[in-house]
């Protein structure tokens, strides 16, 4: 397998920007990240939320009710960006009820990623955190 990928990266070039994502355009070389040891930056993880948000609607029922979060979303939402037309439809797809539950991740002090969920039906808030860190109760 791994024959198999060195050859896939030498046929590819290098030169391109990784096209189908809605959130950016990065440049190709940016993939060899994922194959590193390097920390992910909050594009990858928009990448990869995108591709868990396709698959998750592709194949779960309750896909409708729930609306995956993008970092990017988190940025705009915590520099009060509310006139932003993403904030907004997020905003109205829970205010009107058309998603009960949020999901995403969330960079912390610019150097650590905990996920979460956000039922509005149940009012829990679920939280994973690798480092094994607690919410504060508050």
């Amino acid at each position: 397998m791994i024959d198999q990928i060195r050859c896939h990266f030498w046929m590819t070039a290098w030169s391109s920007f990784i096209k189908g994502f809605e959130s950016t355009s990065e440049p190709l070389t940016s993939l060899a990240t994922y194959a590193s040891n390097d920390w992910l930056s909050d594009v990858h993880l928009g990448q990869m939320a995108e591709l868990i948000s396709a698959e998750f609607y592709d194949d779960h029922v309750h896909a409708t009710e729930t609306l995956f979060i993008s970092p990017y979303f988190a940025i705009l939402f915590l520099h009060n960006q509310w006139t932003h037309p993403w904030t907004q439809r997020v905003a109205e797809d829970l205010m009107t009820g058309r998603c009960t539950r949020v999901l995403g991740v969330l960079n912390v002090n610019a150097n650590h990623w905990i996920a979460y969920v956000i039922d509005f039906c149940e009012e829990t808030l679920l939280f994973g955190d690798s480092l094994g860190r607690y919410l504060a109760s508050q």
